[in-house]
């Protein structure tokens, strides 16, 4: 093995290590008493193995990778490539630095606090200043988060400096994987879900919506209604953003989920 092979090796390894801390910290922030030995059995691995990968002290095997996809969002190709370095750990890795796109800490941050997407959302709109002052008056937050929103859009390239040296929009877009359970994402809908509680009991209806339906359905159509649900917000996104012209950063949260037994569906 060469000294490139031996780097891809090693690149992937820190990748998953990397994913590992990250997903373990944001399950801690969403509760604190969570417990390294509780994320070695959701993991399925002995707190011991899950303590020394975490330390440098033990690589990453295969079967660790794949119990580790299978609770943490990752993206199939780079699921499958980096699957595919670790079982042929002789061949030349074909992983790049685009192929790989794992959830870093300040990745999973990007999800897990709403204020993050919205300051990204805020450059957009003509006017925007990369001062945490003016973000804090804007969203009512803490200037301390503004200031590390703006730090981590920039390290992750979402936020640039132009000639002025001023933040603006990288033009950059991002996605998060879907239907894979993540402490993160789950976090993130979770205050979704408190911000449209607030702007319900604060705001003026003329300047929201909030609609909701109950009904009998077949679980045999959901596939079809997430793609639907995906649909739509493409579709408003495209009718509400007209760039210049933009004004102000909106939220839509929709949920569908299941009222009766699960065990029925």
């Amino acid at each position: 093995m060469n000294a490139n092979q031996l780097q891809s090796q090693k690149t992937g390894q820190d990748q998953i290590v990397s994913l590992l801390r990250a997903e373990l910290a944001a399950r801690k922030e969403q509760n604190a008493s969570y417990s390294l030995r509780s994320f070695a059995k959701r993991l399925g691995l002995s707190p011991g193995n899950l303590s020394g990968i975490l330390n440098g002290r033990l690589s990453v095997t295969r079967k660790t990778a794949e119990k580790a996809f299978r609770v943490i969002p990752v993206e199939p190709a780079t699921r499958d490539e980096l699957l595919a370095g670790l079982t042929n750990r002789n061949a030349v890795s074909a992983l790049s630095s685009q192929a790989v796109r794992l959830l870093k800490e300040d990745e999973v941050s990007l999800i897990s606090d709403w204020y993050f997407v919205a300051v990204l959302a805020l450059s957009e709109v003509p006017g925007f200043q990369g001062s945490p002052a003016w973000i804090a008056d804007r969203f009512g937050i803490e200037r301390a988060q503004a200031r590390d929103a703006l730090k981590r859009l920039e390290r992750l390239g979402l936020l640039m400096r132009n000639s002025q040296g001023e933040l603006v929009y990288a033009n950059k877009p991002i996605r998060t994987t879907t239907d894979i359970p993540s402490a993160a994402i789950r976090k993130h809908h979770v205050d979704g879900l408190g911000l449209a509680r607030r702007a319900m009991s604060e705001d003026e209806f003329t300047s929201c919506d909030f609609t909701g339906t109950t009904m009998a359905v077949s679980a045999r159509k959901l596939p079809q209604a997430k793609a639907l649900i995906r649909q739509f917000q493409r579709r408003l996104s495209k009718l509400m953003d007209v760039g210049d012209g933009n004004t102000q950063v909106y939220r839509v949260n929709v949920q569908l989920f299941a009222l009766s037994d699960r065990r029925t569906q």
